[in-house]
């Protein structure tokens, strides 16, 4: 009886392997869910979300609260009051309602802003987040002001038209980023940025691609690429500083920067045209390129190696192209700097070499080698320089030494 009791259990073990294998064997494979497009309007009631007159959603973020990875969500023209926060990979882009020729929809900072989750003293209009996160914003207006209170003077805190962060991959096309700064703007605070990029102090790096896309009227940076691990592809971008009424009559010395390339992070500038970024005189702000502070149209301030700048039409900066302690591999070419009024292009603190950039004045100097800290050597090939108060010009410091050589 022990036997056969035995052998009964054994069968019935073969028996039943045997049936999970065969519904192993006939089970099928998973189906994943098809991209989904969802629709955002909130002008016209919700209905079958198949169009912006049947809209799914009367706001982005509900629309990415909903959707997967991969969907698009259409968001059609309105005006959008409300922080966005993209934490899976998906593309935002707009789509003009009634007619094709309607206005790009607007994402609009809400007067109370909530803090990044991530980064408490950062208030985001748009935040991009996650290391697995690859998302696209196209054809929209970011726009401030943001909140004085919350981002105001001494606060420590910033606020931020797009916030690349954690790892994130960002695509950022076709958009205007406007008015990130507070209003009225004060003299002590200087943190409005229109896109970051990473950030060295709070340990986060970014990716993104930038292209034809239109920030103006930030209060200190237009786009910023910051951190070892950060990369960016800057391409046929218009970035344009305060408007120089508004900032005369204020009076307010922030040295701003169109285009920052800063603590590791490396860059393909090209093709952009960045213009206006100027600190009023006074205070630290002037002439002095080792003891004063001046704004700045590109600003490569220790970046990674790798780093370019090509092709850019810069004016009507303090300094054009300022290129502080960067590896000497960085190249800047082919660039057009005019009407700058303290450096067309300026090296600090290294081995450079510039070549074939045409700067133009009126201007105190053309190309400038400055040691600040240490000594800078600065080859020049095929520039052509005219109209400054000087062509070339070399600055150092007490025990330092700026030649300028010619190939």
């Amino acid at each position: 009886m022990k036997s056969t009791s035995i052998l009964s259990i054994l069968s019935v073990v073969l028996v039943v392997t045997s049936l999970l294998t065969v519904l192993q064997i006939a089970t099928p494979a998973p189906v994943f869910a098809a991209p989904t497009t969802r629709w955002v309007n909130n002008t016209v009631a919700v209905s079958t979300d198949v169009s912006c007159a049947k809209p799914g959603y009367t706001t982005i973020s509900a629309a990415v609260a909903a959707a997967s990875p991969g969907d698009t969500i259409n968001v059609c023209t309105g005006t959008y009051t409300e922080q966005v926060t993209i934490g899976e990979s998906l593309t935002l882009q707009e789509v003009p309602y009634p007619h094709s020729t309607s206005p790009a929809p607007t994402i609009q900072a809400p007067a109370t802003m909530t803090a990044d989750a991530l980064f408490p003293n950062y208030f985001n209009i748009v935040t991009i987040t996650g290391a697995t996160t690859t998302a696209a914003i196209i054809g929209f207006t970011v726009t401030g002001p943001v909140s004085t209170a919350q981002v105001g003077c001494n606060t420590g805190n910033s606020g931020i038209g797009i916030f690349v962060e954690a790892g994130a991959t960002a695509t950022i096309h076709n958009d205007t980023i406007e008015h990130i700064r507070e209003q009225p703007v004060v003299q002590c605070a200087a943190y409005g940025v229109g896109i970051l990029v990473g950030r060295a102090s709070l340990s986060t790096t970014g990716k993104a691609t930038i292209s034809h896309t239109n920030i103006f009227d930030y209060q200190k940076g237009g786009i910023i690429v910051d951190n070892t691990g950060s990369t960016a592809t800057i391409t046929g971008n218009t970035i344009t500083g305060w408007p120089l009424a508004f900032q005369g009559a204020n009076s307010i010395q922030i040295a701003q920067n169109g285009i920052q390339i800063s603590r590791g992070a490396v860059a393909t500038v090209s093709s952009n045209t960045v213009s206006s970024n100027l600190c009023p005189l006074g205070g630290t702000c002037g002439a002095d390129l080792i003891a004063l502070t001046q704004a700045t149209g590109i600003l490569l301030y220790q970046s990674g190696s790798g780093t370019s700048v090509k092709s850019n039409t810069v004016s009507g900066n303090d300094v054009g192209i300022y290129v502080y302690a960067a590896p000497s591999a960085t190249t800047v070419t082919l660039n057009s700097a005019s009407n700058n009024r303290y450096a067309g292009i300026a090296f600090f603190d290294g081995t450079y070499t510039a070549s074939s950039n045409m700067v133009h004045g009126p201007g105190n100097v053309g190309i400038a080698a400055v040691a600040d800290v240490s000594n800078t050597a600065v080859t020049l090939s095929s520039n052509t320089i005219h109209g400054n108060t000087a062509s070339i010009g070399a600055y150092a410091g007490s025990g330092l030494t700026a030649t300028v050589l010619f190939s």
